[in-house]
């Protein structure tokens, strides 16, 4: 696996980085610790500078999410974990949001903790996650 070394620490145009991690994730698509660095690279020079627009974000997003579904081992819990912690922060990546926590969900259905950023991202999306709460609750899970 590539990691994070890759990334220039600075890079002048951001074309060029999107172009090279791009490149970098053609030809290794489940590298979800490329990805993932890739994401908060992105998400703290968009607060820090505003170079990053919505748009390079959600890219940005969308690379970790995909290259976790391609992982060919399953990725340890905690990654999954801290993947919703940065999409729950995102207004542009909410769309996907919903959809990752569902595949979350099937391959980890006992995390207290994926159900519980689900639950919180249902409560603030539609003001009720009672739903999810009885789900896991079946499930013996309890979501706080």
């Amino acid at each position: 696996m590539l990691w994070s070394s890759l990334l220039p620490e600075n890079y002048g145009d951001l074309k060029d980085l999107v172009d090279f991690v791009e490149t970098l994730m053609d030809l290794f698509p489940a590298n979800y610790s490329l990805a993932f660095a890739v994401c908060k690279l992105v998400i703290v020079k968009s607060v820090s500078s505003s170079i990053a627009s919505a748009s390079v974000s959600f890219w940005a997003c969308s690379l970790l999410v995909n290259s976790i579904y391609q992982a060919y081992l399953v990725a340890p819990e905690h990654t999954w974990v801290e993947v919703s912690g940065i999409l729950s922060n995102l207004v542009e990546a909410q769309g996907m949001f919903e959809r990752f926590h569902q595949c979350a969900l099937s391959v980890y259905s006992f995390s207290a903790k994926l159900w519980t950023s689900y639950y919180n991202f249902l409560k603030k999306k539609t003001g009720s996650g009672t739903s999810i709460v009885q789900i896991a609750k079946e499930r013996g899970i309890k979501v706080e």
